[in-house]
């Protein structure tokens, strides 16, 4: 590939992040944002719109002044599909670009599924999002969220103890099944990356998200210099069951010991990576909002002080949407990566890249 070439596709990657992470723009904010000329860009989002990556469309005249220019965003119909194994259910969704969860169903089972079970019942419910998707949705693929150790070079599950799965190809058994390509990733580090995108992360470089997830374990993800921190396969940010937590600590009579408990996690965590920004999702949101303030005198007393100098703990903003929009941006990745090369055909070599969020 030429230089020229090579720059030409960086610029459109570009575009598409811009829009995808901030929604509609016009050309001269895209300029402004870019560094780009008005004709480069104009050039970008007409070859963009080409490949119905990025449409164009007037903006709402009653807050221009003046003569409106038109504004361009993402394709509506450029969709990812995401599905969510968990120890009580399985949800699948579909996802717009810009975190916009259209749909979401939710079947709830006993017990979780060996592998090829879920893959089944996946399929399944993935087959009844199709009567939502109009003629000219563009499908990319599927993001599989696991609440385990997924290898980021093929997409496979290493060691899911909730799920009860031990090296699963959960991502090339989907993609067989269903003719997308399909990618996997851990529960935890896709919500850092979705409440760093679209939550309470955004506009902050470096941050810690620690998810409390169905039974009681604390999963985490890390967010260093804007970028997922990985580590070399993707395990990076796990954290297991670290104290007796418990999805109903609000029916004991006293949750201060958990609080002590998060307190250290939080406060290791903080003087390992130095985050600005601690984000806490699922039921560990709760657990802070119980005792207001309590947890950040905990943290501040056990973190070193240098450490916990300006760190914000902030409750998740996403809720429930927060792992089917993680998942979603596994797939908007490969199509921010180079947009002239649509993810949506069973095969895509792609499918095998590591991971990088």
């Amino acid at each position: 590939m030429s230089s020229g070439e090579s720059i030409r596709r960086s610029n459109l990657s570009h575009v598409v992040m811009l829009l995808h992470e901030q929604g509609p723009l016009s050309r001269s904010q895209l300029a402004q944002k870019t560094g780009l000329n008005r004709s480069t860009i104009a050039s970008l989002v007409a070859e963009l719109g080409a490949h119905k990556v990025v449409v164009e469309a007037e903006p709402n005249v009653n807050l221009s002044v003046g003569r409106p220019s038109t504004v361009a965003m993402p394709n509506p119909e450029c969709l990812a599909l995401a599905v969510t194994p968990e120890r009580d259910a399985l949800t699948v969704g579909i996802v717009a670009m810009n975190g916009q969860v259209l749909i979401r169903h939710r079947h709830e089972w006993e017990n979780p599924q060996p592998a090829s079970e879920t893959v089944s019942i996946m399929c399944d419910l993935l087959d009844g999002l199709g009567s939502y998707l109009s003629e000219d949705a563009q499908v990319l693929g599927v993001g599989i969220v696991v609440p385990g150790l997924v290898n980021s070079r093929d997409h496979s599950v290493r060691f899911a103890p909730r799920l009860g799965w031990v090296n699963e190809p959960i991502a090339r058994m989907l993609s067989t099944a269903t003719g997308y390509c399909c990618y996997a990733g851990n529960d935890a580090s896709l919500g850092a990356c979705a409440e760093h995108r679209f939550g309470a992360g955004r506009g902050v470089s470096d941050l810690l998200y620690l998810h409390g997830g169905t039974g009681g374990g604390i999963g985490g993800g890390v967010i260093h210099n804007g970028s997922s921190l990985m580590g070399v396969a993707g395990y990076a940010g796990e954290l297991g069951d670290v104290g007796p937590f418990g999805q109903n600590f609000a029916e004991l009579a006293e949750p201060r010991w958990q609080l002590e408990h998060l307190a250290l996690l939080i406060s290791n965590a903080v003087n390992v990576l130095n985050p600005a920004r601690v984000i806490l999702g699922g039921f560990l949101a709760s657990l802070m909002s119980a005792r207001p303030g309590v947890l950040d005198r905990l943290v501040s007393s056990t973190a070193l002080s240098a450490s916990i100098e300006n760190v914000e703990i902030v409750p998740a903003e996403l809720g429930e949407d927060v792992q089917l929009i993680g998942g979603a941006e596994l797939v908007f990745r490969r199509l921010i990566d180079d947009p002239m090369l649509l993810p949506h055909q069973h095969g895509d070599e792609r499918a095998s890249r590591p991971m990088d969020l």
